[in-house]
């Protein structure tokens, strides 16, 4: 599949549930007979100034319901490019991701 598509389906297993901030390094995507990450996918998209599919879009606005996203959705609705919305999905991740390290730490810290 090309990168675009590969993005796209990036989008849908983050959205799906299929990612999890405990396992950065799964799933992985094949694209042009390599496997990436869905982060690896988004930095490769960081310089496609190319619009987005509205369906990729709508996605991408849905993941960001939390209040503390919403810098993410004016960030995307100011640019609704492979881009912005590879930037923004780098950052929703890294979110994740920090959420989830300091719920392990703070799990360890209450058995200690």
């Amino acid at each position: 599949m090309s990168e675009q598509e590969a993005f796209g389906w990036a989008v849908r297993v983050v959205r799906l549930g299929d990612w999890s901030p405990s396992i950065t390094q799964l799933p992985k995507l094949e694209v042009a007979d390599r496997l990436l990450t869905i982060q690896d996918i988004c930095e490769r998209e960081q310089s496609r100034d190319v619009p987005l599919p509205q369906g990729v879009a709508d996605d991408l606005f849905a993941l960001f319901d939390r209040a503390s996203d919403a810098d993410l959705r004016v960030d995307l609705k100011s640019s609704e490019t492979y881009s912005t919305g590879a930037k923004c999905l780098l950052e929703f991740l890294g979110r994740r991701e920090a959420e989830y390290r300091d719920n392990e730490e703070r799990t360890r810290s209450t058995f200690i």
